[in-house]
C-alpha cells in the first residue's frame, strides 16, 4: 500500500478509532506484555528465632539437655519440593525430619501446598553460654529445576549459676621471683530469686596450700541482666605464695571451692570450683615434679 492511500484511509477513521489502532501499534510494537518474577518456593514463620534466656540450675531441675525448636517448612508452589542439609554452624548441630536426623545425602519431600516440620537441636555445654544453631537448606523444585537456599537459625543463653574470671588460677614461681604475688577473681552468681542473690554471701574450703584469701568485696545490690534474671558480683583478692626453703618444692595442682549461700535459705547452697595451679621453674629443670 502507497503511504498517500494510507494518508487518505486514515483520515476517514473517527478519531476515537484512530487511537485505538495507534494505541495496539505501541503496545505490539513494544514487545507485548513482561512476565513477573516467580516467587518463593518455601516459606518459614520466623527463620531467625531468639529463645528466652535460662540459669544453668533451670536446665538441670526441668531436665532440659538441648536448645530446640521447630520449624514448619511451607510449599508455596504447585510441584514437588526437595530439601537438603547444605551445612551447619556446628557439627553438634541436628536436624530431625519424620523422627529421624535428616543427613546431608537425604532428601525431605515435601508435595505441594503441604507443610512439612523439621526440629533444630543443639546440646547444651557443662558450662552454658550463648549456644546458636544455624542451618542452610537448599529447596529445589522438581519439575522445574529451580533452586533455593534458605537460612534457619535458633539461639538462647544459658547463663551459670556461679562464673568466675579467670576460670582458672595459673602461676609460675622462679628462683628470681616473688615468693608471694597477687590475684584478683571476679565472682558472679545469676538467679531469678533477686531476694536470695541479696542475702547471699561467700564461703570457703579449706584452701589449697600456697592460696590464702586476701579480702572480698562485695556489690550488694543484684542487677537485672535479662529476662527476670538477675546477677550479683564479689571481687576476690588472693595471695599465691612459694616455700623457697625447699631443696625440691613441689608443683601444687588443686582446686578452690567457692560456696554461695544465704543464712535464711541453708537448703540452697551453689558451689563454684576454680582450678589452681602453682608451678615452681627453677634454673636446672624446666618445672620441677613435671
Amino acid at each position: 500500500m502507497s503511504f498517500r492511500r494510507l494518508e487518505r484511509e486514515c483520515r476517514l477513521l473517527r478519531p476515537p478509532l484512530l487511537h485505538i489502532v495507534i494505541l495496539s501499534f505501541v503496545v505490539s510494537g513494544c514487545g507485548g506484555s513482561t512476565k513477573s518474577a516467580p516467587g518463593p518456593l518455601l516459606n518459614v514463620d520466623s527463620p531467625r528465632r531468639h529463645l528466652s534466656p535460662l540459669v544453668m540450675s533451670e536446665v538441670r531441675e526441668v531436665g532440659i539437655g538441648e536448645i530446640a525448636d521447630v520449624f514448619e517448612l511451607r510449599n508455596l508452589t504447585a510441584g514437588v519440593l526437595k530439601v537438603t542439609l547444605l551445612s551447619r554452624n556446628c557439627t553438634c548441630v541436628s536436624v530431625q525430619a519424620n523422627g529421624r536426623n535428616l543427613d546431608s545425602h537425604e532428601e525431605l519431600v515435601i508435595p505441594a501446598s503441604q507443610i512439612r516440620p523439621i526440629t533444630i537441636t543443639r546440646p547444651i555445654p557443662a558450662g552454658g553460654g550463648i549456644l546458636t544453631a544455624d542451618v542452610t537448606l537448599q529447596v529445589k523444585e522438581e519439575a522445574k529445576s529451580r533452586k533455593e537456599t534458605i537460612l534457619l537459625s535458633v539461639d538462647r543463653e544459658i547463663i551459670p549459676d556461679v562464673n568466675s574470671v579467670p576460670s582458672v588460677i595459673r602461676e609460675v614461681f622462679t628462683e628470681s621471683s616473688s615468693p608471694e604475688v597477687t590475684r584478683w577473681l571476679d565472682l558472679s552468681a545469676a538467679s531469678r530469686d533477686q531476694d536470695w542473690l541479696q542475702k547471699a554471701s561467700l564461703t570457703f574450703e579449706d584452701f589449697p596450700d600456697g592460696i590464702s584469701l586476701g579480702e572480698v568485696t562485695e556489690i550488694p545490690n543484684p542487677r537485672k541482666v535479662n529476662d527476670g534474671i538477675f546477677r550479683r558480683d564479689w571481687r576476690i583478692k588472693l595471695s599465691l605464695t612459694r616455700d623457697f626453703s625447699e631443696s625440691s618444692p613441689k608443683n601444687i595442682s588443686a582446686i578452690l571451692r567457692i560456696m554461695v549461700q544465704a543464712s535464711e535459705h541453708p537448703d540452697r547452697v551453689v558451689s563454684h570450683d576454680v582450678p589452681v595451679s602453682i608451678l615452681f621453674k627453677n634454673s636446672s629443670k624446666s618445672l620441677a615434679g613435671s
